[in-house]
């Protein structure tokens, strides 16, 4: 954002010059980012200029909730460049000087797929919203500011919806301790649908959303477009899950997976094996466990299909000569 910028700036000089009709006053909305310093509202993350990103806002209209004591705006805005275009809306509250961004929706809408855009977009929040605490000096008492969205995700949908595995790989964790229980139990599940099986004592390590999207152990399932990919995608491409992210505890696990994923200048076919790295010695050794007992095993299922394979297509060749 340009030095000296607003936010309400920012929207009303990107919004539609003629109808407003979807867009709270101009005086209204600077009031409701006024609790924000100047220092914070230059790290407004629906500016993404300086990666060669415009904006565009369709709506940003406020509204109160619990008797006027919850202040809320809906900001829904396309992001894009000559090549990419993303449609997003979020919800962002004030709920005592807490900020909590909750992420309803992001579409592209054009551009190729795995350029990561949600990776840009969400450590920009990240980014804005652990500003905004810092500069509000929080006490032992205050609520964190956080994200809040549902990693939505389907293998059998056209095209697949990558919520579900995506977010895993984003720093954030599960909303809720009966959602990680339930998430234990489907994977479990799953598992034993591929004939591996897994304790009660090595699931127990699996606390975290990443846990779920790393496990990998040389066995290998098949997504809707006909793609080998390793178990823990498999799997998190099929659930649905509330995902939370605060800017409290800045090197929990699942904080330092996401930021060895998501580093730049590596292959995409190393992030995984690099961001496991970060995670805790006790779960990398029961992901070690697994892979020496199953990835051999794997190994030879897919050596003897590779020679029967070929074999087939020899006598075929064999049987076109004939004729």
């Amino acid at each position: 954002m340009s030095e000296g910028l607003k936010i309400s700036e920012h929207i009303y000089n990107n919004a539609p010059c003629n109808d407003k009709s979807s867009f709270s006053d101009f005086n209204e909305i600077s009031s409701f980012f006024s609790v924000v310093s100047d220092d914070v509202q230059k790290l407004w993350p629906l500016d993404l200029s300086d990666m060669g990103y415009k904006t565009r806002y369709e709506q940003a209209q406020i509204s109160s909730e619990q008797m006027g004591f919850v202040q809320n705006i809906i900001l829904e805005a396309t992001v894009f460049n000559a090549q990419e275009s993303y449609l997003l809306k979020l919800k962002m509250t004030f709920d005592d000087s807490k900020i909590k961004i909750a992420h309803e929706s992001l579409l592209q809408q054009k551009g190729k797929r795995g350029n990561n855009f949600a990776n840009s977009i969400i450590k920009q929040c990240q980014k804005f919203l652990t500003s905004y605490d810092k500069s509000r000096k929080l006490q032992k008492q205050d609520e964190a500011s956080e994200i809040v969205l549902q990693a939505h995700s389907s293998l059998k949908s056209t095209p697949t919806l990558l919520g579900g595995y995506l977010w895993a790989n984003q720093g954030f964790d599960f909303a809720s301790q009966s959602e990680l229980s339930s998430m234990r139990k489907i994977f479990k599940r799953f598992l034993e649908e591929k004939n591996i099986s897994i304790t009660d004592k090595d699931l127990s390590k699996f606390t975290k959303p990443c846990h779920f999207a790393a496990f990998g152990c040389g066995v290998q399932a098949q997504d809707n477009k006909g793609n080998n990919v390793h178990l823990g995608k498999a799997f998190m491409l099929e659930q649905s899950w509330m995902a939370q992210w605060k800017t409290s505890r800045p090197q929990a696990e699942e904080k330092r997976y996401a930021s060895a994923y998501n580093q730049k200048g590596i292959l995409p076919t190393s992030r995984r094996r690099k961001a496991v790295l970060r995670l805790s010695k006790a779960y990398q050794n029961m992901l070690r466990k697994y892979y020496n007992q199953y990835a051999s095993k794997s190994s030879k299922i897919s050596t003897v299909a590779a020679y029967k394979r070929l074999a087939l297509k020899q006598i075929k060749q064999l049987i076109e000569k004939i004729r």
